[in-house]
């Protein structure tokens, strides 16, 4: 009795190891390319995306839009030979 015990427990974290090699996440704010062998094997969107372990590779890029800040434009043309200044 006490053997077949000790099989579940190790039969369970064998599967509990390989869910958390096959699951991966992607966040609402990224995507995800998945790489098989290093040659592009798909997109993959926000959510739960499988993979085969050892097999695929799964990048994470934020698609969120940044915003930076550009240069300050002083004076601007209006009008041939006059500036106007701007805030």
């Amino acid at each position: 009795m006490e053997a077949g015990i000790w099989l579940w427990i190790i039969g369970l974290a064998l599967a509990v190891g390989l869910l958390a090699l096959v699951v991966r996440i992607v966040r609402q704010y990224e995507g995800g390319v998945v790489l098989r062998f290093g040659q592009l094997a798909g997109v993959r969107g926000p959510g739960l995306n499988f993979i085969i372990p050892l097999v695929d590779q799964i990048y994470r890029v934020d698609l969120r839009t940044v915003l930076l800040d550009g240069l300050r434009h002083d004076r601007t043309a209006a009008r041939p030979g006059e500036r106007l200044e701007t805030a």
